[in-house]
């Protein structure tokens, strides 16, 4: 799969210094990663609904939010009707293995946890949004947190009941 996105700019010519042209640039640049990343998700989405052809069956295009590395993404995927299942669901979310209300990439919760283990839950954000260039809220991470302990309690007894056996 090729994709091809092409970025023109239009230098402001009006008061022009370097502190201007940085931030004009990384705001440019910011809004480019995120439109290429919609772009090659609409991509994928077209060329497996082709292939799914007789399988699926198409219903409305349904928007979805997913926190990243390159920031917060809005992307519309297809609601389909997987016709051998008798279920509805969303061509686009299974194949990239995510889950229903997953709102966030593995790296950008992994580094969030990473940040909060160094640092209060509060500076985890800021550092994160400065990573990443968008919010997260703090109570996010630390739900995250919260989870993550409560998994590795699970498996930790559950070796440990192993063990015993």
């Amino acid at each position: 799969m090729r994709v091809s996105e092409t970025l023109e700019l239009s230098i402001p010519d009006d008061d022009l210094n370097v502190d201007r042209l940085e931030r004009y640039l990384a705001r440019e640049m910011e809004r480019f990663r995120k439109r290429v990343f919609g772009k090659v998700l609409r991509q994928i989405e077209e060329e497996k609904l082709a292939e799914a052809k007789g399988r699926v069956s198409c219903r409305e295009k349904v928007p979805r939010y997913l926190f990243t590395r390159l920031g917060l993404i809005r992307f519309e995927r297809h609601k389909v009707k997987y016709k051998d299942e008798a279920r509805f669901g969303f061509l686009l979310d299974d194949i990239l293995g995510l889950r229903p209300y997953q709102g966030e990439t593995k790296s950008v919760r992994r580094r969030a946890l990473e940040l909060a283990v160094e640092y209060l839950y509060r500076q985890a954000r800021s550092l994160l949004r400065h990573e990443t260039g968008d919010e997260i809220s703090y109570r996010t991470i630390h739900r995250w947190a919260q989870e993550k302990g409560k998994r590795r309690r699970q498996d930790k007894r559950q070796s440990l009941t192993g063990l015993r056996k």
